[in-house]
Order: C-alpha cells, then sequence, then structure tokens
C-alpha cells in the first residue's frame, strides 16, 4: 500500500484538483482508495481529488455497476464524483477505439463542468509512472491541471 501511495502521489503531485476516472474495477476501486488514504495525509493534504465513473452502456447492468463504484468514491470523500453515461458508435476503427473516444470525450466534460481544464490524455511519464501502482494505467486515468505535452 505504501508503494501504492507513493506512486500515486508522485503522479499527482502538483496537479490540484486532480479528477480520477474509475471503471468500477478492482484495480480503479483500489486507486481510489489509494487517493482517499493519500488526501488523509499530511502530504497530501492539499489535493483535491474527484472521481468520474463513465457508463459505457456496453453490457447489462453497466448502470449499476457505474452507480456503485460513484457511490464507493463519494464514501471515499471523492469530491466532485459523477457518472457519466455515453453512447458507443463505431466509426470503422472497431468498439474498443470508439469507447475509448467516447470516455475522453466524457471525462474531459466532466472535468470541465469540475473546474478542472482538461487535456486530451495523460503524458506518456505520468502513464510510466502510473504502471508502477500496478495494472491500473489501463483502468483510470487523471484529467489534470497540467498542460498537454508537445507533441
Amino acid at each position: 500500500m505504501h508503494r501504492g501511495i507513493a506512486a500515486l502521489k508522485g503522479v499527482l503531485q502538483g496537479q490540484k484538483p486532480a479528477l480520477l476516472a474509475v471503471s468500477g474495477g478492482a484495480d480503479s476501486l483500489a486507486l481510489a482508495v489509494l487517493a482517499a488514504v493519500l488526501t488523509g495525509t499530511r502530504e497530501g493534504a492539499g489535493l483535491r481529488v474527484g472521481a468520474a465513473v463513465v457508463d459505457h452502456g456496453l453490457q447489462p447492468g453497466s448502470a449499476e455497476v457505474a452507480a456503485a463504484a460513484a457511490q464507493v468514491c463519494r464514501r471515499l470523500g471523492m469530491e466532485p464524483t459523477c457518472v457519466e453515461t455515453v453512447r458507443v458508435e463505431d466509426d470503422g476503427d472497431g468498439p474498443e477505439a470508439a469507447a475509448r473516444a467516447a470516455r475522453m470525450t466524457a471525462l474531459a466534460e466532466a472535468a470541465r463542468r469540475a473546474g478542472i481544464p482538461a487535456r486530451e490524455r495523460v503524458p506518456e511519464p505520468r502513464a510510466r509512472a502510473r504502471r508502477t501502482c500496478s495494472a491500473w494505467s489501463s483502468a483510470v486515468w487523471a484529467v489534470t491541471t497540467s498542460p498537454a505535452p508537445a507533441r
């Protein structure tokens, strides 16, 4: 747990506020718990971490899973917490690409409503740092105030 908190602290350092995208799976809920623990420490006291749960509507019961994940995040003190429901329309690049595009659009909108200037994605060095937390890079994204990386 200490290594996970330290890795998350490194990812979120200087990110005020931050919004974690929580899938409702075990990995992303564990990361939400780590975020709650971090914000309860002296080092994380200045962090404000919210959560966005995206319901792709691709599986039966997905709305209930999204609502339950959001409820856990709220109980952990993650504010704001919202559920974003998206419609996934495959434009020829495949269902995974369509779901990813819908998710990123929804996360950007959630961040905008929360007053967090959004960017398209986490810069690659931060994505690599997140992998040190486990396989969480595929389960959770941080939408923060940092500018997008130059390409």
